[in-house]
């Protein structure tokens, strides 16, 4: 089932509070510990599941990658990776993770923050077909 609270208007004032804060956990944590984990994305192209802002789209591009591809549920969001995250590499599509089927193209790295709940196997089943296909 789809679920996307980002796009009402207040939820995502307070999501965009919380994540222009300097000192939040996903500027001290949770990206440093991603981008530590990450291969060599030169040349490589990589799908970004739940991407939001686009931030790390961003980030992936300037990394040299070949092709980013972000997907969000959220259209808020996208709205902000359109105007603040965007690259000549860089494609942003509007649709939830249970729709990437439809996505093309393969992709040598598939990166996904906070959308993986713990119910979640049906899509991590998914996203293993997006990866291996």
């Amino acid at each position: 089932m789809k679920q996307n609270i980002y796009d009402n208007q207040a939820f995502f004032d307070g999501y965009t509070k919380l994540r222009n804060n300097v000192d939040s956990a996903n500027t001290l944590e949770e990206k440093p510990s991603l981008f530590s984990m990450l291969p060599t994305l030169a040349n490589k192209s990589i799908l970004d599941l739940g991407c939001g802002y686009g931030e790390n789209c961003m980030v992936f591009s300037e990394m040299r990658a070949a092709r980013v591809v972000g997907i969000d549920i959220s259209t808020k969001m996208l709205e902000v990776a359109k105007l603040e995250h965007n690259g000549k590499n860089i494609m942003y599509l509007n649709m939830g993770m249970e729709d990437i089927s439809i996505v093309t193209g393969k992709f040598d790295v598939v990166v996904s923050c906070y959308i993986v709940k713990p119910n979640a196997t049906v899509r991590a089943e998914r996203a293993g077909k997006v990866y291996s296909n």
